[in-house]
């Protein structure tokens, strides 16, 4: 394998400005990704509170309420 000293790894034409549009959508999927990820983490912990609530509430009835 040989290696030419004209050959570049950045196809003609392909310029810093066009590179900077391209990473519009990167960002934004990658932005997107996080809140989805941080409300996805909200929506466990919450879930976990109301069945420790759901939990609590059903261990106080049954000590309340005559056998």
């Amino acid at each position: 394998m040989s290696v030419n000293a004209n050959h570049t790894d950045v196809p003609e034409g392909f310029t810093l400005s066009l590179a900077l549009v391209d990473a519009i959508p990167v960002a934004l999927f990658c932005v997107s990704a996080a809140v989805f990820g941080a409300r996805l983490g909200s929506a466990r912990d919450n879930w976990t509170e109301q069945l420790t609530n759901t939990a609590g509430q059903a261990c106080l009835l049954a000590a309340l309420l005559p056998a």
